[in-house]
């Protein structure tokens, strides 16, 4: 085999098996109702790949999912989100931003606390979470 019918082969063999830095780095989202008593949100989160369904939560109720970031590192997740009279979309797990400030290299958790003026961020679920977004 030449070299550059080598090289070729090597190329689609490493983009195909995902290389070492993508494969294996998995990720757990939370979101966190923490708007109050009585209070329900109403959750929707997909990725380019994923729909991951509507979920409706009371109070100190969370929605977890697990996943793994894509060949190329760029999975995004978006949420929209309702309450009351509140309504917004959010980008809540941005690899290209966040995919090392989610816990450690192999099992990163992002913790995502909803309240009635935001969306808090942080990476364990306890702790002071920072507010990312405003409704």
């Amino acid at each position: 085999m030449n070299t550059s019918k080598f090289f070729l082969v090597l190329a689609c063999t490493l983009v195909l098996s995902k290389p070492y830095f993508v494969q294996g780095r998995g990720y757990t989202v939370y979101v966190i109702n923490d708007l109050g008593p009585n209070e329900k949100l109403n959750v929707h989160c997909k990725s380019k790949d994923d729909d991951l369904g509507p979920h409706t939560l009371g109070f100190g109720e969370e929605f977890y999912w697990v996943f793994d970031l894509n060949v190329f590192g760029t999975t995004l997740f978006r949420c929209n989100m309702d309450w009351g009279n509140k309504q917004g979309s959010f980008e809540i797990f941005n690899a290209r931003k966040e995919q090392y400030k989610c816990g450690n290299t192999f099992d990163g958790h992002c913790y995502r606390k909803v309240r009635k003026d935001g969306v808090y961020y942080n990476k364990h679920r306890d702790g002071d979470y920072w507010k990312k977004y405003s409704w």
